[in-house]
């Protein structure tokens, strides 16, 4: 990790909370009791709160935020990550910007509500923030180390959206409030 090897120098201070499970998913309510338990227990700015996960963690982010309409996010990005059908309509709430290796065979970006589809349906439903997708062409299941440690930047694609700036900037351009209708 970033923060382990001493590589961590964000241009803005975080609050990084990185759970663990010993269970094969994450429970959408286990998110949010943990989120509200930071809150309460350490000073966080309540318009400023972001996730992001990798793989199963991943796979958390879409269904919290999916699952929860009033959750507590300002932003989130998944990464190698898969949702459902019904999470669309509460991710269109969120600005998202979600990541995913072109050669994944763990967790298929284009198929059973992988990265591409779910994007694609939210996109539909017309967001007031478009959902962005980086897909790394060659990459396969491990997109995240390019992604949180900024090597995949200006990743171009013709069909998907650049890797053209730092995914922490990212988050911090949205805040809560700016989710009101």
């Amino acid at each position: 990790s970033l923060i382990k090897t001493n590589r961590w120098h964000p241009k803005f201070p975080f609050v990084v909370v990185a759970p663990q499970t010993t269970t094969s998913d994450w429970r959408p309510y286990k998110i949010h009791a943990l989120i509200e338990h930071l809150m309460e227990t350490y000073q966080v700015n309540k318009e400023r709160i972001y996730l992001t996960g990798l793989s199963l963690g991943g796979g958390g982010c879409w269904f919290y935020a999916g699952e929860f309409e009033n959750n507590y996010l300002a932003a989130m990005v998944p990464i190698s990550a898969s949702g459902a059908p019904h999470l669309v309509e509460n991710l269109a709430k969120i600005p998202l910007w979600a990541f995913h290796g072109g050669q994944d065979q763990t967790v298929k970006a284009y198929e059973n509500y992988g990265s591409f589809p779910l994007l694609e349906a939210i996109n539909q439903k017309n967001p007031k923030v478009r959902a962005r997708l980086t897909v790394y062409s060659n990459v396969g299941h491990n997109a995240w180390f390019m992604t949180y440690d900024g090597t995949g930047h200006n990743y171009s694609s013709q069909t998907y959206d650049t890797f053209d700036m730092d995914i922490y900037e990212w988050m911090l351009a949205y805040k809560k409030s700016d989710q009101k209708p």
